[in-house]
């Protein structure tokens, strides 16, 4: 049988044992990490131009583009247009 005292105590008497530390490195990584998160979304996810006397919004990650008007978004996609070409073409 197997004796699981250390210096005589047995483990109920013993000091509670210190947390390894790898486990307080990933801790703080995933601390680090949500930090990192949180700042790239608050401070550099969107790119905002004007073209044109237009604001735009673009997103850096999925590339969408929203026309600004009024501090509101429009994200929708642009209607389909609606000009005529009325170019002409010679064929030889």
């Amino acid at each position: 049988m197997e004796d699981d005292t250390v210096n005589g105590e047995p483990p109920s008497k013993r000091e509670p044992s210190e947390k390894p530390k790898w486990l307080l490195s990933a801790v703080g990584l995933l601390v680090l990490l949500t930090i990192l998160a949180v700042d790239f979304q608050v401070f550099f996810r969107y790119d905002y131009i004007e073209a044109g006397g237009v604001q735009w919004r673009i997103d850096r990650l999925t590339k969408e583009k929203c026309h600004v008007v009024n501090g509101n978004y429009d994200c929708s996609p642009l209607p389909p247009s609606t000009s005529t070409s009325t170019s002409t073409s010679i064929s030889q």
